[in-house]
């Protein structure tokens, strides 16, 4: 429905005659196509743009030309005016888009339809500057009677956008005798908001020329075009005021005109909006969670609307909306109900025992004239109450409970608490080995942000704390992690500070853990929010959340260290961290270490403050039968200890890597008494392997780019090198550079940590290209042995920082060192900012094996330790004997030279034997193992062997030795041989011996 704004110009009939043209009075809205055909166009510039009906806008629309100003006329139907009277013309217009400028018009008259006959003005030469209709109203006389035209001219300028003209309307004639229109026209609503609305005027005193009147016969009150009201008597000049109390609520247009002798006169016209004013906001706003899940809202109703006039609050409903947290600190609002009268409502949020959830929670009042601004809360935890003891550790990068992270201060991008994995920020792991963390990150110093735990109820602790962990990134050297954590309680009404601190007041490099009492919320429901703010560390790391009964004496076996790899023969180091998790000072303990299940070595550790944390020492040495998987764990065992669930590390492998030798075969065992005599079968030395060299880059001179024993460095980016400030590496060019790989030497002035070699001081390095476009440096491998083989390296990217990781591939070439020949294996990405062993298989035939840096815009890529089969290796081994082993342990104090030997102090009972090379370049792993047992009985492999226990019998399959029955006292009840045995025997408990295969079992 459009908006009609000329009420006036539709009223009754006037006293001027009505000659032939268009009747009056006369309104045009231009809802149709074919209420514009009745006007009369003129593109009077020929330009081709012109009037025309908008279907979408109901109305007269012109566009606009790019090369010329507009020229174009929007004529009106004819109309018959007369002398003596007065007619009012309106309009309304306004610009297509006030983006565009300013629009132009104009409204003249004339008797022909024509442009050249526009000669009086009726409107005069008018900007619009808005897309906003505005209304238009001029009064029109004539000193002849006959046929007139209106015209509407558009005379924009060029490059504008278009103008668009509705509501036109032209009133009858109102003679000059009849009355001027009623003066002080107001209408004044009920400022409570109810329906009524006091109408007050005063009458006429003139005539519409400005002659005095000497009566009046009525004057007639309109409302939205319907007559409501005619007073009479009045007389001229009288105030008159009318209370219309049947008008309805909304926005009301009234008109009032007066009639006198000679008839109707000029109208007076005004609009009013009925009803309550927009409300203010409601007052006395509180939630309650009354049972899991069910919160209570309640509030009180407004008494003034939002300009503070007073309003009845009958009149107001409340729409209940929540809000809930889309992106860090982004929310979304949902309705929850409208069009409530009452000021409570009860909002069932989560069901009960299904965990919980964040929510706020606002309302709005609201009339028919708009709603309040809304009346919020900040968000909340509501559902099941966590119980204790609550553990958060966000495993795999995932909480198992309700948190929230809230932006506190950002300058740029919003700072945020986030779950991560270890696998997103290199050389950080979580605390407790389950893959998962939480970090404040952050862009710029003073970034700030909060995160929300859910609510955790407290009941039943006598002595409440929260612990957790956090990571110290400091490293001492003028390097402090000033980073700031603040932690704070709360139970529904605001939170209060429990501790701010520095993280580099909470311990060395590394997690450290942090106790905090909660006794200010004994036996009450809690939140815990942490605040980080970064100051010179862009993270703040959390994980191991906690919420328990305090312990005083708690020590925890945290982590084992240990290398992946080592070499057989060889001492390495073991280090067992442990930590005072309780709340008091613990001493005289003791720290167990286990490899393959068996205690092998114990140690005392220091005594420990609460929240602090130690390194005790091993040392042990694997030998070659000890050749492949070795597992590893250590069990702190302290008095007292009040949590026994964390006295033991996880278990950690460490393979022993024996050399590839050839070993002894064959190997078998006689047994006569206490004697033992072993044979075995030498090695077959045409299978020995070639020996593999390791480059450590050691003998190679400093910064050296070529000439490096038989490696060749190749560069084929040709872009200019970058350098590093503050840094020279001496005999290294930037400007102009196209360097490669070099030779670089840790012990340089001015090198830090970041720079230190997996062996030595030296390893080779290449740098980023100064633009910061993608590496292409090669370091092309000696010419190769050509035999199928697997070469092992450790490289390193210089930066911690996970987007500067560096990438490579390897690649191979089955001929010479040009790039152009080489064949890519793999493509390393994310190289780790620690040392990291590769182990890349070559096919037969490679001749040499390239490592090729590729990365972007990175720092530098390090490669040590480079290990593989040169061309012209041989083995050069040489036998020098046998050593004899004895249920894993040594028994020959030399090398024997044959291959036999006598054990003639065997123990009573079953042993295993076995027996490895003693080469020239070092021991063998055993060939295989044999077991004696009673004498006279060989020793044999028993995998094949199946021993069965029937009723009254016992079943052996697969024996290839002596098979032996005996009682639990040693009593034996059969000996015999053959691959299949069947022992008559009574019911019982039986031992079963063939070869190596020893089985107990039962007879029914």
């Amino acid at each position: 429905m459009k908006n009609f704004l000329l009420t006036a110009v539709l009223a009754a009939s006037a006293v001027m005659p009505v000659m032939a043209g268009t009747a009056l009075p006369y309104s045009e809205t231009f809802d149709t196509a074919a209420d514009f055909a009745t006007m009369t166009v003129v593109d009077a510039n020929s330009d081709n743009k012109t009037w025309y009906h908008s279907d979408y806008y109901k109305s007269a629309m012109i566009d606009y030309s790019d090369d010329s100003s507009m020229d174009d006329w929007l004529i009106l139907p004819a109309f018959s005016l007369a002398p003596g009277g007065t007619y009012t013309f309106e309009m309304d217009a306004r610009c297509y888009s006030s983006i565009f400028g300013t629009e132009r018009f104009e409204v003249k008259m004339g008797t022909a339809a024509t442009a050249a006959a526009m000669t009086e003005t009726v409107v005069g030469e008018t900007l619009l500057k808005t897309d906003k209709f505005q209304h238009f109203t001029q009064k029109i006389t004539v000193a002849t009677a006959g046929t007139y035209y209106i015209g509407i001219h558009c005379i924009s300028g060029a490059e504008r956008r278009g103008m668009l003209v509705d509501n036109i309307a032209l009133s009858a004639g109102v003679a000059a005798e009849s009355p001027a229109a009623v003066t002080d026209l107001t209408l004044t609503p009920e400022p409570t908001g109810l329906n009524k609305v006091t109408v007050a005027f005063t009458a006429p005193a003139l005539t519409s020329t400005g002659v005095s009147l000497t009566a009046l016969d009525k004057v007639e009150i309109y409302r939205d075009k319907a007559l409501i009201k005619a007073i009479s008597p009045v007389a001229p000049g009288q105030p008159v005021t009318f209370v219309d109390e049947t008008v309805t609520a909304g926005n009301h247009s009234y008109m009032a005109v007066a009639y006198s002798a000679t008839g109707r006169g000029l109208e007076a016209s005004a609009d009013v909006f009925v009803g309550p004013g927009k409300p203010s906001a409601v007052g006395n706003f509180k939630v309650k969670e009354t049972t899991p899940g069910d919160v209570e809202i309640t509030w009180s109703a407004p008494t003034t609307d939002e300009k503070g006039n007073r309003i009845d609050p009958s009149l107001i409903t409340y729409k209940v909306v929540s809000y809930e947290i889309v992106l860090d600190s982004y929310f979304t609002e949902s309705d929850i109900v409208e069009g409530l009268a009452d000021t409570r409502y009860v909002h069932h949020a989560i069901d009960a025992g299904k965990g919980q959830r964040f929510i706020a929670y606002g309302v709005y009042a609201e009339t028919i004239s708009g709603k309040s601004t809304a009346v919020k809360t900040a968000l909340f935890p509501v559902g099941t109450n966590y119980s204790v003891p609550f553990a958060e550790s966000f495993a795999g990068g995932k909480a198992s409970s309700l948190w929230r992270s809230e932006v506190a201060k950002n300058q740029s991008t919003a700072p945020a608490w986030t779950p991560l994995t270890d696998e997103d920020v290199a050389d950080l792991a979580s605390r407790d080995g389950d893959g998962g963390y939480v970090a404040m990150l952050g862009e710029n110093t003073d970034d700030s942000a909060r995160y929300y735990s859910g609510k955790i109820d407290l009941s039943g602790l006598q002595n409440p704390v929260l612990s957790f962990y956090t990571f110290n990134f400091g490293n001492g050297s003028n390097n402090d992690d000033e980073n700031v954590l603040e932690i704070y309680g709360g139970t529904g009404s605001g939170f209060n500070l429990i501790k701010s601190m520095e993280i580099k007041e909470v311990g060395e490099y590394g997690w450290n853990k942090v106790i905090l009492p909660l006794t200010a919320y004994k036996d009450k429901v809690v939140q815990i929010v942490f605040t980080g703010v970064t100051k010179n560390y862009l993270a703040i790391p959390l994980d191991a959340i906690t919420v328990g009964e305090a312990l005083a004496r708690d020590l925890a076996a945290v982590s084992l260290s240990i290398p992946e790899t080592v070499t057989t023969g060889q001492y390495f180091d073991i280090e067992v961290d442990v930590e005072n998790a309780g709340t008091q000072p613990v001493g005289g303990y003791v720290v167990e270490l286990y490899r393959n299940g068996e205690k092998i070595q114990e140690a005392e550790g220091p005594e420990l403050y609460s929240c602090t944390r130690t390194q005790v020492g091993f040392s042990d040495r694997l030998e070659v039968i000890d050749n492949g998987d070795n597992e590893y764990y250590a069990k702190v065992v302290c008095e007292g200890d009040e949590n026994p669930a964390n006295n033991t590390t996880a278990v950690v492998k460490a393979v022993a890597e024996a050399p590839e030798y050839p070993v002894a075969t064959n190997l078998k065992a006689t047994r006569s008494g206490n004697a033992v005599t072993l044979t075995w079968t030498a090695p077959d030395l045409s299978t020995a392997k070639p020996e593999a060299t390791t480059d450590s880059f050691e003998a190679y001179e400093s910064f050296a780019t070529q000439g490096v024993g038989g490696w060749t460095f190749t560069d084929m980016d040709n872009a200019q090198v970058g350098k590093f400030q503050g840094i020279t590496f001496p005999g290294i060019t930037y400007e102009g550079s196209v360097q490669s790989f070099w030779v670089m030497d840790a012990s340089m002035e001015g090198a830090n940590a970041s720079f230190a070699a997996h062996s030595g001081k030296k390893y080779i390095a290449q740098i980023f290209n100064y633009d910061g476009s993608q590496c292409d440096d090669w370091a092309i491998s000696p010419e190769l042995k050509g035999i199928a083989q697997t070469v092992s390296f450790y490289a390193k990217s210089y930066s911690s920082i996970p987007s500067y990781a560096e990438t490579f591939e390897v690649l191979y070439s089955t001929t010479d060192t040009s790039t152009d020949h080489f064949v890519k294996l793999g493509t390393y990405e994310n190289v780790p900012n620690a040392w990291t062993r590769y182990d890349v298989a070559l096919p037969e035939g490679a001749k040499h094996f390239a490592i090729r840096c590729v990365s972007e815009g990175c720092y530098m890529l390090l490669v040590d330790d480079v290990t593989f089969v040169a061309a012209g290796a041989t083995h050069g081994l040489e036998v020098e004997g046998y050593n004899v082993y004895r249920n894993r342990q040594k028994i020959t104090e030399q090398p024997v030279s044959g291959t036999q030997f006598v054990d003639t102090a065997a123990p009573d009972g079953e042993n295993k034997y076995m027996v490895t090379v003693a080469y020239n370049k070092g021991e063998s792993v055993p060939g295989n193992e044999v077991v004696a047992g009673e004498a006279g009985v060989e020793a044999v492999d028993g995998d094949n062997v199946a021993i069965t226990a029937l009723d009254g019998k016992i079943v052996v399959d697969g024996a290839t030795a002596q098979t032996v029955i005996m009682q639990p006292n040693g009593v034996i009840v059969y000996i015999g041989t053959g691959s299949h045995v069947e022992a008559a025997v009574a019911q019982g408990v039986y031992i079963v011996k063939t070869g190596v295969k020893v089985a107990k079992v039962i007879v029914k």
